[in-house]
């Protein structure tokens, strides 16, 4: 199957260009209990079978911004690419940034998702 996505934005808002991203596949993508929430009310049929990894912990953070991210998807207006972080020492990725283009990609049965990758950095002591 081909790696499909959202279009990437070529610049920020900021005017930084968007070229060092990678694409990843939405089941690396861990949900929080904000993402399980939003899924289960906007695409429990679509999510459902997909496998996906959830936090059992933490706060439920809500998601304000559907509406407006999911006129962005049905226009395919380019979007920054997503920030994650990977969870401890596995292969999954949390979110940092972008949990709605995430259940939107989801949502459009996109299977990646373009990702800004940061690591935790770790100081010696």
């Amino acid at each position: 199957m081909e790696n499909n996505h959202y279009y990437v934005a070529d610049r920020k808002e900021n005017g930084v260009k968007n070229d060092i991203y990678e694409i990843i596949p939405l089941n690396k993508i861990i949900f929080d209990k904000g993402m399980v929430a939003i899924a289960n009310e906007k695409c429990d049929d679509i999510c459902k079978n997909k496998n996906i990894k959830k936090f059992k912990t933490g706060e439920l953070i809500p998601m304000k911004k559907w509406d407006k991210v999911y006129h962005d998807f049905e226009n395919k207006t380019p979007l920054d690419p997503v920030k994650v972080k990977r969870f401890k020492t596995t292969e999954y990725y949390e979110i940092i940034d972008g949990r709605h283009r995430c259940i939107l990609s989801h949502y459009s049965g996109f299977t990646h998702i373009p990702c800004l990758k940061f690591e935790e950095l770790y100081l010696n002591t």
